[in-house]
Order: structure tokens, then sequence, then C-alpha cells
């Protein structure tokens, strides 16, 4: 007797896959080019320069204006990367 097909988890979609169906599969931080040599560079940003660009209240986020994927190096980070708070990286308000 063969399985009954699994549905999507998101939008209930018949799936052979495993969970997801293709329109909701999730990517990976380290795919998405947040891994860990992002991480130390987000630090080393935030430690250095500890407030947001806009509004010089304490950041929260590194904003990055191209995609990471254009600028794959950490080299050529300098000038790309700046602390933002929530609000100004995302256009909403941090959460308390």
């Amino acid at each position: 007797m063969s399985r009954p097909p699994r549905r999507c988890l998101t939008c209930g979609t018949p799936t052979t896959n495993g969970t997801r169906c293709p329109a909701h599969t999730r990517t990976t931080r380290q795919a998405k080019g947040y891994g860990a040599t992002y991480q130390v560079a987000r630090t080393a940003l935030l430690a250095d320069r500890p407030l947001c660009w806009k509004c010089d209240q304490l950041a929260t986020t590194a904003d990055h204006v191209p995609p990471l994927r254009s600028y794959p190096s950490p080299d050529l980070w300098r000038g790309v990367l700046k602390p933002a708070c929530a609000k100004h990286n995302y256009g909403r308000s941090a959460k308390a």
C-alpha cells in the first residue's frame, strides 16, 4: 500500500519533497549569505559604529545595500554596510 502524498505545512498543497511545497521551501541563513563570516563582520560593524545612521539611536541591525550576493567578500562590504535600527532598516518600529 502506498502512502497518501504529504501536504505543505504552509498552504496544504500536495508535495513529494517532504513538508513544504517548492513555493514555501525555507532557505537557510547560510544560503542567503548570513553565515559565520557575515555575523563576525556585523558584530564588528555594530561595535565600531553603534548608532543608527538615520536617527542616532542604538543600532540593532546592519543595513546592506546592494544585497550581500553582489558583494560576497567582507573586504568589499566597507561602505555598503550601515548600522540601523529596525524602524529604519525594515520600515517598522522595533518590538519592545
